[in-house]
């Protein structure tokens, strides 16, 4: 397949319009995880340590079964997966999800060049999700925001590609409501604007059957995890109080 040049123009545009403020800002501003950092740390450690998703403290040997710390273990996770391959300076967080976020900056510049046909209009549309000054700051902070900007973003595009073709494409809205969930519980109500969309392409019949599949899909993963909390002994497959 042929890529068009304009397509490959504007995503690699859009690649280093939404990478390069970033790199800049986490090279030179002092370094601010985040108040949220000690707990996601103590859950890498743990895992690390095999003693699984647990808060408890590492290397003590009690590996307390926990929820997942903060909410579900994603950014965990991606911390775990960022150390193994780059090492264990907080650094490489920020930039490999400050990385990520501007690949997904870049997929959405294709949508808005396939929706607007007008380069300038889809580079002006790139450049404010792109360099957004509330958004880009978060790239500093160890947190689970610059992640779930990025799987709200793949969303995003998700959407407005349904919207253009009048198709919703369940496999990709499924993982991206799946990672937006796993990285923050609150991206459930990104269920409203995927239902809003179908019932706006489809009829009512098919836009429910259509929804039912992504729901059982997303409902594969919160319920094995479910199952596990379960298996563990967790007095309830809820996250705390706090958390709720």
């Amino acid at each position: 397949m042929i890529i068009a040049p304009r397509i490959v123009a504007i995503a690699s545009v859009a690649f280093c319009i939404s990478l390069i403020p970033r790199l800049l800002l986490i090279y030179f501003s002092p370094l601010d995880l985040g108040g949220d950092w000690n707990t996601y740390a103590r859950v890498v450690e743990n895992i690390l340590g095999g003693c699984g998703v647990s808060l408890s403290v590492p290397n003590s040997g009690a590996c307390v079964p926990h929820f997942g710390g903060n909410g579900l273990p994603g950014y965990p996770f991606f911390i775990v997966v960022v150390r193994v391959l780059f090492g264990a300076s907080p650094y490489w967080v920020l930039v490999a999800q400050s990385v990520l976020l501007a690949l997904s900056v870049a997929w959405l510049s294709t949508v808005f060049l396939k929706i607007f046909s007008r380069l300038w209009l889809a580079l002006l549309a790139t450049v404010l999700f792109a360099a957004s000054p509330t958004e880009i700051q978060w790239a500093r902070h160890g947190m689970t925001e610059t992640l779930t900007v990025a799987a709200i973003f793949w969303l995003l595009g998700e959407l407005l590609l349904a919207i253009d073709t009048k198709r919703l494409r369940i496999l990709p809205i499924s993982a991206a409501l799946i990672l937006a969930m796993f990285l923050r519980l609150d991206s459930v109500l990104l269920a409203l604007p995927i239902a809003v969309v179908g019932f706006w392409i489809y009829k009512p019949g098919t836009a429910i059957r259509r929804g039912a599949v992504i729901a059982c899909l997303v409902a594969i993963p919160l319920g094995a995890w479910s199952v596990r909390n379960l298996a563990v002994g967790l007095p309830s497959v809820l996250p705390s109080d706090p958390t709720m």
